[in-house]
């Protein structure tokens, strides 16, 4: 008989030791999100006195699908009518409230006596709340009905929608931090410095060998500072995450509905390879938005469709 595979040993693991450990919170009528915690430091490689895990990684495997669970049936609940019908209460209270953590994770960062940048992602990190975390604990309470529930989801993903636009102001925070970074960013230097915008010359004698339009894009925003840096080389990257996750759920929504269009754009976003790309300075994250734009319009279908997918196709 072939031995069983370490995956589903520690399934088995996992699923007897939150069966109990969710029994005994239950009973104690708290929420069962707090035992699949407890439950997860009994049977993890830190806790010498329990049988352990063997592969974390398969862990993980088994945890992303979980999140991709809960966030559909969150996406079941979801509607922008009932965000709309609830008026300017959960946008003001998301400002309020993404304002309020942010202050209050700087200024403490400042008492640690920790950097700008350090501060500035404790505040981003404090701001931002789990809410597949607060779904479940909802749904395991049955406070999901109830009306303040609906506000605070509506809260909830309105903070997740901001976390989209939050990522652009950071992104000149850091230094270059790939040789990679560099090497894209000096020709869109190149281009300004000597005005050559299709075969620029770089240290003398290299030539760039990548299609030229993510140079183009870094040149055009540092026009408007007057030199090449970070945050500029960065922008376009962001800018075409941003553009493709709006797409995506505007395509969805039309084809679809909310909760499909919704889970698309958050599997978009939680996607680590597509957040990677999306905060360096690296022509993948434009590519793919330009790639993926002609697969779009090429399921909608149309002439004028067919003219984006050549115009899209040709600058990738």
């Amino acid at each position: 008989m072939a031995e069983i595979p370490f995956l589903i040993k520690d399934l088995a693991l996992i699923l007897m030791v939150a069966g109990i450990v969710t029994l005994i919170f239950k009973r104690l009528k708290q929420p069962l999100v707090l035992g699949y915690i407890m439950a997860g430091f009994l049977v993890s490689p830190h806790m010498p006195y329990t049988m352990s895990v063997v592969d974390e990684t398969d862990i993980q495997t088994w945890a992303d699908i979980g999140v991709i669970f809960t966030l559909f049936s969150l996406g079941l609940d979801f509607s922008f009518k009932k965000i709309v019908k609830m008026g300017a209460s959960p946008i003001i209270a998301t400002v309020v409230i993404v304002f309020c953590m942010m202050m209050l994770g700087i200024s403490v960062g400042h008492g640690f006596g920790w950097g700008r940048m350090d501060c500035i992602f404790l505040g981003g990190m404090l701001a931002m709340s789990s809410t597949t975390i607060i779904y479940k604990a909802f749904d395991d309470m049955r406070l999901r009905t109830q009306k303040f529930a609906s506000m605070v989801m509506s809260v909830l993903i309105l903070e997740d929608i901001l976390a989209i636009v939050m990522m652009i102001p950071f992104l000149g925070l850091t230094d270059f931090n790939t040789k990679g970074e560099p090497r894209e960013a000096v020709v869109a230097y190149t281009m300004l410095e000597h005005g050559n915008w299709i075969l620029p010359i770089n240290n003398g004698g290299d030539i760039p060998y990548k299609p030229p339009f993510f140079h183009w894009c870094i040149a055009f925003f540092s026009l408007f500072i007057g030199h090449v840096n970070e945050y500029t080389s960065r922008l376009p990257s962001a800018v075409s995450l941003v553009l493709m996750t709006i797409g995506g759920f505007v395509f969805y929504a039309k084809r679809k509905n909310a909760p499909t269009s919704l889970i698309a754009a958050i599997l978009t976003l939680t996607a680590f390879e597509v957040h990677r790309a999306g905060m360096n300075c690296r022509v993948d994250m434009v590519n793919t938005a330009l790639w993926w734009e002609p697969c779009i319009c090429s399921t909608a279908g149309g002439r004028k469709e067919s003219t984006s997918c050549l115009g899209s196709l040709s600058s990738a």
